[in-house]
């Protein structure tokens, strides 16, 4: 609300102290409010029983208890959740550097070097991530349909390997079967179907896939080519019938 000044609030015609009668819509504006980094410290509060202390209670030694303070995300390092989800998120959805985050974290005060961001995405990813996924991977084996597909990479620092060599990330996601999508990666040095064979060990349904032969030395699984989209509708049907 922009109000009328004052002095402009008394009539110009007879003096009278004007009231407000209404308000108009004029435009809207985007602002900006540029993060911020704040330290919290935690300290942790002993309690002691002064009966014990002096004699008095049941046992002739001082009782303390102390406070339990929350578990560090990582170590004793300063990494909060926020701090390794917003450095993870800068690096992966929007594609910036740990080199760059490192100047970023400095702009805002603090010395964090690219070798510590680097080891706070890795120790989340396998602490954190990694049982998430494990999850996901079973519950994805469990479905009656699945797609897969696998796509060239560079890698450019891979001990015994030149960057100029291509890896590979396979995608592997359950079908719409009206359950929850799972969509998992997986990464191979090499495009061998041993890859999908043991990403897959366990599922027995559906699976659709590209024309690669890597596929078709799965056991158990029957293969639907992706050509000609197979409907939800047309795979229900197949499930009836147990082809």
């Amino acid at each position: 609300m922009v109000p009328l000044p004052e002095e402009d609030q008394i009539c110009p015609v007879c003096g009278t102290q004007m009231v407000l009668i209404g308000e108009e819509y004029v435009r809207r504006e985007l602002e900006f409010i540029p993060a911020t980094c704040k330290v919290i410290e935690y300290y942790s509060q002993s309690y002691g029983c002064p009966s014990c202390k002096e004699g008095p209670g049941d046992t002739k030694k001082p009782v303390i208890v102390k406070s339990q303070v929350p578990p560090a995300l990582l170590g004793k390092g300063p990494a909060s959740a926020s701090a390794a989800a917003w450095t993870m998120y800068q690096k992966y959805a929007n594609g910036l550097p740990l080199y760059r985050q490192e100047k970023d974290w400095k702009q805002y005060g603090v010395q964090i070097s690219r070798t510590t961001l680097a080891n706070w995405i890795i120790y989340c990813s396998k602490n954190y991530f990694q049982p998430m996924y494990d999850y996901f991977h079973r519950e994805l084996l469990k479905r009656s349909f699945a797609m897969a597909d696998e796509t060239r990479v560079q890698v450019l620092k891979e001990e015994g390997r030149r960057a100029q060599t291509q890896s590979f990330m396979w995608l592997f996601r359950s079908g719409e079967d009206g359950l929850a999508e799972i969509i998992l990666y997986g990464y191979s040095p090499t495009r061998s179907g041993s890859h999908a064979k043991e990403f897959l060990e366990g599922y027995s349904g559906y699976l659709e896939t590209d024309g690669y032969q890597g596929y078709n030395s799965l056991p158990g699984i029957r293969r639907c080519s992706s050509v000609g989209h197979i409907s939800a509708d047309t795979l229900s049907t197949l499930f009836q019938k147990g082809s």
